[in-house]
């Protein structure tokens, strides 16, 4: 993928650009504030271990010269299991953990040792990048804010995810997936509902290939 295109309700867009290496790494992921990528908002840098994982990133924000970077630690059987981030005097400011369980994937966000956030992600219908059930719990100013989604996936007759729906959640997301005639896929439409404030957001991301 060469970049993401991101359109907030027709209107606002950015860019998700990605750069890589001859054997096909991803060395650098960046944020910008517009569609021609000029100007990034924070760009990541990817560092590598000799069996091809990440083994580190650099976090660089623009705007400052408040840096951060991570640590990744996989278990035997190459997964993910923690993520540790430190800011510029090395301290650590938030500690990542993945369990898997083996459909579902359960994350855990730290501040210093205090528990954040935490969400669960079930894959029931095999696709790694569809869950069919998405929970979790965050705390935001002392309040703790739950979520819990199911998602019904919708294929073509190549198997495909063409539709993602769990309109029978409040708020709903329906999302749509659009494929290239080779098979990579080209558009992503986001419709989220709420009916509380009788309000929908549409969000369109395109994307590119080198």
């Amino acid at each position: 993928m060469k970049r993401r295109i991101v359109s907030f309700g027709g209107g606002t867009k950015a860019a998700l650009i990605y750069s890589y290496d001859k054997q096909g790494r991803l060395t650098d992921y960046g944020l910008t504030d517009n569609e021609t990528g000029k100007r990034f908002q924070l760009k990541i840098l990817y560092n590598y271990d000799s069996t091809g994982k990440i083994n580190t990133d650099v976090e660089i924000d623009e705007d400052s010269s408040y840096n951060k970077h991570s640590i990744y630690n996989y278990n035997t059987s190459g997964q993910l299991v923690s993520k540790y981030t430190f800011d510029n005097a090395e301290t650590l400011v938030e500690k990542d953990t993945v369990t898997y369980d083996p459909l579902n994937e359960t994350e855990t966000f730290f501040h210093a040792d205090t528990i954040y956030r935490q969400q669960t992600a079930v894959y029931e219908d095999g696709y790694i990048f569809a869950y069919t059930r998405f929970y979790g719990y965050e705390y935001e100013d002392g309040k703790k804010e739950t979520w819990k989604y199911e998602f019904k996936n919708y294929l073509d007759m190549k198997k495909r995810i063409v539709q993602r729906d769990n309109s029978l959640t409040k708020p709903s997301l329906i999302v749509e997936y659009s494929y290239a005639k080779n098979g990579l896929l080209i558009k992503r439409t986001e419709r989220f509902t709420n009916p509380k404030i009788k309000q929908s957001r549409i969000q369109l991301i395109s994307y590119e290939y080198w």
